[in-house]
């Protein structure tokens, strides 16, 4: 994930300065994808499903990682939409670099993309739990780990 944010990072020489003026990209208009047009639209779709799918992995494997209440997946997911354009943000400001447009739209989709991620965890934990249930099996370890977290997210 980092590698797609973050880098590559452009350095600005004294010549790029003086010849291209820093002017940073931002958009702050929800659902306005600017220049989507058919000529760039397998473009746009690309930016709109790489925007979406960057953050499903960690939507399903955040309840494995840290504890939280159900209700607060929400909030997770927005800042995690904030907090990668953010970065974003400080590196163009720092760097003084415009490489990568901040823009509102990949904040959406990215906490869109925790939210569909971390909706497959509780459909995969409903399916792992019928079946502890309907094979009266009783997990222990990793399995019984997974069975607690599955249990504390999916009940609601």
């Amino acid at each position: 994930m980092v590698q797609i944010i973050v880098f590559p990072i452009h350095i600005a020489t004294t010549e790029d300065l003086v010849y291209y003026p820093f002017s940073p990209s931002i958009n702050l208009i929800p659902f306005n994808f600017g220049t989507c047009t058919l000529s760039n639209l397998r473009f746009c779709l690309e930016n709109i499903y790489g925007n979406l799918l960057l953050t499903v992995p960690f939507g399903f494997g955040i309840p494995l990682l840290a504890r939280f209440k159900p209700r607060r997946i929400f909030w997770i997911a927005v800042l995690t939409g904030l907090t990668l354009e953010g970065t974003q943000l400080t590196l163009s400001l720092l760097f003084k670099s415009a490489f990568r447009t901040i823009d509102i739209n990949d904040v959406i989709l990215n906490g869109t993309g925790v939210l569909l991620g971390y909706g497959l965890f509780v459909g995969f934990s409903k399916i792992y739990l019928t079946a502890l249930k309907k094979f009266s099996l009783n997990p222990t370890g990793i399995f019984g780990y997974l069975q607690e977290i599955g249990l504390q997210h999916t009940l609601t």
